[in-house]
């Protein structure tokens, strides 16, 4: 993942004549796959958090961008690829992969990046134990934070938990896109039974503890650890055998296969209602589950799920690196860059006529985000200011000082444009360059503009409608009637 993909000479050396040898558009060394060009930008990404440049939050920042980003890829991308395959779709795409071929590629590369997803939150772990950031697994927890996060657990967490049995004589629980269970083994009365547990996603995802444990003020442990730790809370009467973390990326792509999928529908917002519903129960394209997971309870959330070995990755590290934002947002400014404040090209109380001046006799680029989109509001704020001026002088000249004005004559117009054409034919017999450049707007206006008339009514129609002109004051031929509107 972090070299680039190979790709063949596109050009052969020049033989005989220096002719080049054509060129080939069918040859898939020309191409990039899309998916893999994809699966590289998240490398970039996730090479700023391996960056040792960046202050350490905004590492931590980086790595959950690329997490949310891998979990966007098998939402959408690996989820689409999949329905493809099961289509049986097998057509060659121009870069030489076959349906089948992309959707390996992917998941191996992916899965790759996953391991350097894991092994980059080590590395980024350690520094932030040397700022005195510290993730506390449950085997450096004393007594006295157990009991502090006992009564975390029966004060915040218990009371939004729901615990749901699956046998024979109970359906298997519907697990939602993105969330993370326990998959848990029970005995009960003898027997050996499971139960699904989910990881409340609406509580932070990393525990503060008082600064008064003795960790310092910035110290956390895992959600899913005081859960995993407190689990036989929820099941009085039965021994629990263990309690096992998994986690699925569903597909997520809203797509319309074909015209009669709205069709059917009465509109627009019932068809995505109505796909948003089926979406929830998507099919799944990633099964996450912790390395030490027993073969046994794999295989009944394989059976369950209605999955293949090759949607499931093990992991020895933490899941859900999307997470991580919740670490980045700690209050350590000496471990993030400065705030950035957007520079503006001219003040909110600019005078109007020296911000038309500037950009009267020379080009302005705004760039965003370095500069600041104010600059924009201020300019459309002076524009439709501007605007109006010239609206209430125009009204000024003519009921106050009596002054009359005329439009153009239709006859001036057209002489008007006949002494353009023919300024333009003789520049373009004496300069190459611009006449190519006037055959390529003329071509390109001549595709415009008639398009336009069918699907932009004129300006005017709309303002003759709500403000008809006086044909009094208007020395205009050809002018079009006030529309009645009645």
């Amino acid at each position: 993942m972090d070299q680039p993909l190979q790709r063949a000479s596109l050009v052969e050396p020049p033989e005989g004549d220096g002719t080049p040898a054509p060129i080939n558009l069918k040859d898939p060394a020309l191409y990039i796959n899309r998916e893999l060009s994809w699966l590289e930008f998240n490398q970039r990404v996730l090479a700023q958090a391996q960056d040792s440049r960046h202050p350490l939050l905004e590492r931590v920042k980086f790595l959950a961008i690329t997490g949310t980003n891998l979990d966007e890829f098998f939402m959408i991308r690996v989820a689409t690829t999949m329905r493809r395959f099961r289509a049986g779709v097998e057509d060659v795409a121009p870069d030489g992969y076959t349906t089948g071929q992309q959707l390996e590629a992917m998941r191996s590369c992916a899965h790759v990046m996953l391991d350097a997803l894991a092994s980059t939150w080590r590395m980024l772990r350690e520094r932030l134990e040397q700022e005195q950031i510290r993730l506390l697994d449950p085997q450096r927890w004393t007594p006295e934070i157990h009991e502090y996060l006992n009564g975390y657990f029966s004060r915040d967490i218990c009371p939004v938990l729901t615990p749901l049995a699956f046998d024979p004589g109970h359906p298997f629980p519907f697990i939602s896109n993105l969330s993370k269970n326990f998959a848990v083994v029970v005995r009960h009365a003898g027997r050996i039974k499971f139960a699904r547990v989910k990881v409340p996603d609406v509580l932070p995802r990393f525990v503060p503890l008082p600064e008064a444990l003795g960790h310092g003020p910035h110290a956390f442990v895992f959600l899913e650890d005081v859960v995993r730790a407190n689990i036989h809370e929820l099941f009085p009467g039965t021994q629990v055998h263990g309690a096992h973390l998994f986690r699925i990326v569903r597909d997520a792509d809203l797509a319309l296969d074909d015209e009669e999928d709205v069709e059917d529908a009465e509109d627009l917002l019932e068809f995505v209602d109505r796909s948003l519903r089926l979406l929830r129960r998507g099919p799944i394209s990633l099964l996450q589950v912790e390395a030490d997971m027993p073969a046994r309870v794999l295989d009944i959330l394989v059976e369950n799920f209605g999955v293949t070995e090759d949607v499931v990755v093990r992991s020895s590290e933490r899941l859900g690196f999307g997470d991580w934002h919740q670490l980045a947002r700690i209050h350590r400014p000496d471990l993030k860059d400065p705030p950035f404040s957007a520079r503006a090209l001219w003040r909110s109380d600019e005078d109007a006529e020296a911000i038309f001046d500037l950009i009267r006799y020379q080009d302005v680029l705004v760039h965003h985000p370095f500069e600041s989109f104010a600059t924009v509001e201020t300019f459309l704020r002076w524009w439709a200011r501007w605007q109006k001026q010239n609206a209430d002088a125009i009204e000024e000249m003519r009921t106050k000082h009596g002054t009359q004005i005329l439009r153009t004559p239709p006859d001036i117009l057209i002489a008007f444009l006949k002494t353009w054409d023919r300024m333009a034919a003789e520049e373009s017999a004496k300069n190459p360059f611009f006449k190519r450049v006037l055959e390529s707007q003329r071509e390109y206006a001549s595709k415009v503009v008639p398009a336009k008339r069918l699907y932009a009514p004129p300006y005017s129609f709309a303002a003759n409608y709500y403000w008809p002109e006086d044909t009094r004051k208007s020395a205009a031929k050809g002018k079009a009637a006030p529309v009645d509107k009645k």
